[in-house]
């Protein structure tokens, strides 16, 4: 019932199958799955093991928000502020 979940998944859900992808591997580098570097590897993996709506996988970890931060974080890049323009 909580609207930016609503939002969220919406959102997830309107990506491109290889923006999916890159959100999963990002997540999966967050939790330490493959370094930075293997990247491209994790996109692939996640590009070849979508058996699931993608939301639903990432919004079921309790950790997502930190794990995404993480892999942003492995891969040398910093997310936008709040209310900062992307």
């Amino acid at each position: 019932e909580d609207p930016t979940e609503g939002e969220l998944r919406s959102w997830i859900g309107d990506l491109a199958e290889v923006e999916q992808a890159e959100l999963v591997a990002l997540m999966w580098l967050g939790r330490g799955d493959d370094s930075a570097d293997h990247f491209s590897d994790l996109v692939e993996k996640a590009l070849a093991s979508n058996t699931t709506r993608t939301e639903s996988y990432l919004l079921g970890d309790p950790l997502f928000g930190e794990l995404i931060e993480e892999g942003v974080d492995a891969l040398g890049l910093a997310l936008p502020e709040p209310g900062e323009a992307v």
